[in-house]
């Protein structure tokens, strides 16, 4: 294990658990083994480590509930909940109702504050105990994250959270994928018909559906221009991406049509493409592996990654839909170096694909 002890030799981590090492397939395709349904990966700009989730409809992975990245080794630490210090900041996340059970959070996706500063801000979407954005303080003066949990925002009945992103004056967009009592949830995933919603949040004003946004269907991951004018959507059942510019008095939606289940969305290093990222078959195809307590990766559910231009909303591909090997149902690609890292919903791995494939 490259990572050995130095991984894990940080406040939070002590005690954790050094997980798999990247190795070769056949097919030029790598994968880091031992990490559990990382639906989402955020990078820390200016660093080595990319954060991964892990999520699952069936309760924590008793590995931990993030992942530690180090994109220099492509090696994989769990993060130990036992090892999360706190420090709650009630005068900006005052309505948290509490410290969470670290070892209960089910992790999902995940927005890092820009910044240039040795301590960063995660946000990281869970639904262990609560359906909330958990906070997290990540310390990068050593040679390893130092993790803080500070606060949380909980989201209203009746939503299901998904994907956050920051946006200026300390504010995140949620993305509400859908109803979890709405008894049509099913029927109107399958026909794209509207269902969930976009959720604005600010210390100031707190929590606020956007009601121009209950129109798409199944909003998903979601991410930010530096300045907070845009947010871009995947809207996974709605097979689309949409650009809200939110620099008007109402905000004005522009959609662009992708043909598959659009999942994830992550900026490209240079800032000027969207990675866009989702399965490429049907929502039924794509429930019935995530929702499984037997199957532990999805061979059998195609993905594909295309890139968009955020001014045009132009597409082009990058990875036509595919499987790799064991390794289906990704939802989302990042670029490191001269690789796409593939995250997945369902799967007991990562992959990693060199550009030029």
């Amino acid at each position: 294990m490259a990572l050995g002890l130095s991984a894990l030799a940080a406040c939070c981590l002590p005690g954790g658990m050094a997980l798999g090492q990247a190795a070769p397939q056949s097919t030029g395709v790598y994968f880091i083994p031992d990490v559990m349904n990382v639906e989402d990966f955020a990078p820390i700009d200016g660093t080595i480590w990319v954060i991964g989730s892990s999520w699952s409809l069936f309760g924590p992975n008793p590995k931990g509930p993030l992942y530690v990245f180090n994109t220099k080794t492509a090696t994989a630490s769990a993060i130990d909940p036992r090892h999360v210090a706190v420090r709650w900041d009630k005068m900006r996340y005052g309505a948290c109702p509490s410290v969470p059970d670290m070892a209960k959070l089910v992790t999902h996706g995940l927005g890092v504050v820009p910044s240039k500063d040795k301590i960063r801000t995660l946000y990281v979407v869970n639904h262990g105990g609560r359906e909330s954005v958990e906070v997290f303080s990540i310390a990068l003066q050593g040679k390893d994250p130092i993790w803080t949990w500070i606060g949380c925002i909980t989201t209203p009945a009746g939503t299901y959270p998904d994907a956050v992103a920051a946006i200026p004056n300390d504010g995140m967009v949620i993305s509400n994928l859908w109803n979890p009592q709405d008894p049509e949830r099913l029927a109107k995933l399958r026909t794209g018909a509207p269902v969930g919603s976009l959720l604005e949040w600010s210390p100031r004003t707190g929590i606020r559906e956007l009601e121009e946004t209950k129109a798409l269907s199944g909003p998903n991951g979601v991410i930010a221009s530096p300045d907070g004018k845009f947010v871009f959507v995947a809207v996974w059942s709605g097979k689309a991406v949409a650009r809200i510019d939110r620099g008007g008095a109402k905000p004005k939606i522009d959609k662009v049509e992708t043909g598959f289940l659009t999942d994830n969305l992550r900026w490209s290093p240079d800032g000027r493409r969207i990675y866009v990222g989702g399965q490429a078959t049907s929502v039924d195809t794509v429930l019935a592996c995530v929702e499984s307590r037997t199957v532990v990766n999805c061979p059998n559910v195609p993905f594909q990654i295309d890139s968009l231009d955020p001014k045009t909303l132009t597409l082009t591909s990058i990875i036509p839909a595919t499987t790799l090997g064991e390794m289906g149902l990704g939802t989302g690609a990042i670029k490191v170096g001269g690789n796409y890292w593939i995250s997945t919903a369902h799967g007991d791995r990562i992959a990693i694909i060199p550009a030029g494939k």
